[in-house]
């Protein structure tokens, strides 16, 4: 009975519920969910060999202190395991590359080459020219209210297996396009209205669109970064902080603050940007630089990747021109360091 209540108020202290951080099914690894279900299930297998036990060495459990280490082991690994559960996202460098290696091997987790996909620049094509299309957002509900392409709907996930009556309230002219981070979900869903709607196509990319951007983020965590002031930035320089610079290469090359790193993020597909954040060593951390306040979708983008990727971005920061007035940095106009 002790058992069973002290179970209740775990389930009540920590209900099981949507996670609150949201990194898309692309880079989610299934060690964190594989750990979480050890930490819970095992106790649960652990009562009921205790209780075998119990009636074995019944003289052993009459010490009360016993029972009490024993449960006090058993809601520990319980807590933990719950909340390992709830909070599954990728930590670490290791568990993304493992996941990468591992999504390559999963039917359910690859592109379906079966529907047609359009690039980044045909889709802005189609944007600016051509009124009949229709835009889902594939991601997460949590992803797609905190920014998403302005006009895209999102893809309720109940709607599988409703394609046959959904295609019915689009017109046969009209091109559906479907959208998430990488492109996996997006064709997948894509390939199922394929079926009855032929003109159904997928993002075969992140969808970096400034000027068809709505919202205040776009996101890997619904959190947003930390904003950084210029003096703590300073600090951080001395000890070896690499600043990065996520802006176009042409914007980069006009101004920019010396010995900052250009990543041109929104010139680059899913997979390079994780290969190359990957492959970047530097064990003091980065910053990033944004010279927009209003519109820096390409910070948060470059932000969020590489706190999945390698966890050592120390935030963001706006006062530019506090910076450059500085020794620390100066705009260069002649030095430009870029990964292409």
């Amino acid at each position: 009975m002790i058992i069973l209540l002290c179970f209740i108020f775990i389930f009540v202290l920590f209900p099981i519920h949507k996670a609150s951080a949201v990194p898309p099914p692309e880079i989610v690894s299934s060690f964190s969910v594989f750990f979480s279900q050890i930490l819970i299930f095992i106790p649960i297998f652990l009562i009921g060999f205790l209780a075998i036990l119990k009636k074995i060495f019944k003289i052993i459990f009459e010490f009360t202190f016993l029972k009490i280490f024993i449960i006090i082991i058993l809601l520990s690994s319980l807590t933990i395991g719950i909340y390992v559960f709830n909070k599954r996202e990728i930590n670490s460098q290791a568990e993304l590359a493992c996941y990468i290696e591992n999504r390559k091997k999963e039917n359910n987790l690859r592109k379906d080459r079966t529907v047609k996909s359009v690039s980044l620049e045909e889709l802005k094509n189609w944007l600016n020219n051509d009124n009949k299309i229709k835009i889902f957002d594939a991601r997460l509900k949590e992803e797609y209210e905190a920014g998403h392409l302005k006009g895209a709907e999102y893809w309720d996930k109940s709607w599988a297996s409703q394609e046959n009556e959904i295609h019915k309230t689009i017109d046969k002219d009209v091109k559906v396009i479907f959208y998430c981070t990488e492109g996996v979900r997006s064709s997948q869903f894509a390939a199922f209205l394929n079926k009855y709607h032929e003109q159904t196509y997928y993002l075969d990319d992140w969808p970096i669109i400034q000027e068809y951007w709505e919202g205040d983020m776009y996101v890997y965590n619904i959190k947003y970064p930390k904003i950084l002031k210029a003096g703590k930035v300073k600090k951080y320089l001395k000890r070896g902080v690499v600043l990065l610079d996520p802006r176009k290469k042409e914007k980069y090359a006009k101004n920019h603050i010396e010995n900052s790193v250009n990543i041109p993020i929104a010139d680059l597909k899913f997979g390079e940007a994780t290969d190359l954040i990957t492959g970047m060593q530097n064990d003091n951390g980065f910053i990033l630089i944004c010279y927009d306040k209003t519109d820096n979708i390409e910070c948060q983008t470059l932000y969020y990747l590489i706190k999945y990727v390698k966890g050592n971005c120390h935030g963001w920061f706006f006062e530019v021109e506090k910076l450059a007035s500085d020794n620390l940095g100066l705009f260069n106009y002649s030095t430009v360091q870029s990964y292409d």
